[in-house]
């Protein structure tokens, strides 16, 4: 293993932290800052997602200054070193509630959405993308309304097999603009559980609400896409029993609201609310519907490689594949002949991976 350094920093009120792993340094468009920081007191990682250390690290000392952003200004944290730990990052807003300064806010409460995320590529080669970075910069959207906010960042370390590590700091803004947008917003604790499985977060301020990380949330038709064709899976728990009606489209998805409208010939995928970072095969199939797509429990040999299925099948665990599913309601039109051969799902694999 490399040598590692000590980082020292010393602020304008002559205190000095030797550290390294801490989010230190406020950047805005117009200037960069210590003071607007909830700085904290060590490099000591957050393990205990449930605990209210999560939301600003563990008593930090208290930030100085509030900082003025424009909505669609730059915002950003400097890191006192290099992101060395493999994982993922994320930049959160959370809104002031009334009664409250960004100064005396303490982030508890439904409050907080994500404007910015840095996942993994696969190519050429799978890899964390933010790997040895120092800076995580994103842009408040437009349409942020104004008012005080916390600004969060976290870089979540992978490097202890299930047990991982949060990096976290906070700075206290004031978003000016006539922004009126309305995010779905969760609260920090409670945007994670121990065992895993997140709560619904809205993404960039998009109007939809889904669940964070591997979930396959919008359907994508030619040049248009939609939320409300997907019947959502309530969590990101795979499906592992390949004998399970689950296997079809998820453990018991909410229901889509409508049935979109895809000539033959057309292009269509789903997205995913992050990267594929389990690896494994993806395919998507085609289930032609007895009656509608929409009452549709998608049983019977009526699928074909119309409920259209996406699945991703993770195999990072020896002996025990893992589905991701999501199923999207869909009308073909056109006049096709074809009559492809169909199979059941559940039947298509077996236990034994026949």
């Amino acid at each position: 293993m490399g040598l590692r350094y000590l980082n020292i920093r010393t602020f304008s009120d002559g205190s000095i932290l030797v550290a390294n792993d801490i989010w230190y340094n406020f950047i805005t468009t117009q200037e960069q800052t210590t003071a607007a920081i909830r700085q904290p007191l060590s490099n000591n990682p957050v393990t205990d997602c449930t605990s209210q250390d999560i939301t600003c690290n563990q008593t930090p000392s208290p930030a100085t200054e509030t900082v003025t952003v424009a909505a669609g200004q730059l915002v950003g944290f400097q890191l006192d070193n290099t992101l060395y730990h493999p994982g993922f990052s994320a930049i959160y807003l959370g809104q002031v509630p009334s009664g409250n300064t960004a100064a005396d806010w303490d982030g508890s409460g439904v409050s907080w959405f994500k404007i910015a995320e840095w996942g993994a590529t696969f190519d050429p080669s799978f890899a964390f993308v933010d790997l040895n970075w120092s800076f995580l910069n994103t842009t408040i959207p437009e349409i942020t309304p104004p008012g005080d906010y916390l600004v969060r960042v976290e870089s979540v370390g992978l490097h202890v097999v299930g047990a991982p590590q949060w990096y976290i700091s906070c700075a206290q803004i004031h978003i000016t603009g006539s922004g009126t947008g309305t995010p779905t917003k969760v609260s920090i604790p409670g945007y994670v559980s121990p065992d895993g499985r997140p709560l619904p977060y809205d993404k960039h301020l998009l109007p939809h609400s889904h669940c964070l990380r591997d979930i396959w949330y919008n359907l994508i038709e030619g040049s248009t896409t939609s939320t409300a064709a997907v019947r959502k899976p309530l969590t990101n728990n795979p499906v592992t029993d390949v004998t399970s009606n689950d296997i079809r489209c998820n453990v018991n998805p909410t229901p889509a609201t409508e049935t979109a409208t895809v000539a033959a010939g057309s292009t269509i995928g789903f997205q995913l609310d992050n990267t594929l970072y389990h690896l494994g095969p993806a395919a998507i199939y085609l289930g032609k519907a007895p009656s509608t797509a929409a009452s549709w429990d998608g049983s019977g040999a009526n699928w074909f490689k119309y409920l259209v299925r996406i699945e991703q099948i993770a195999l990072h665990v020896a002996g025990a594949p893992q589905w991701y599913i999501s199923c999207a309601q869909i009308k073909i039109t056109g006049n096709g002949g074809g009559n492809p051969s169909k199979v059941s799902i559940p039947g298509y694999v077996s236990p034994t991976g026949t």
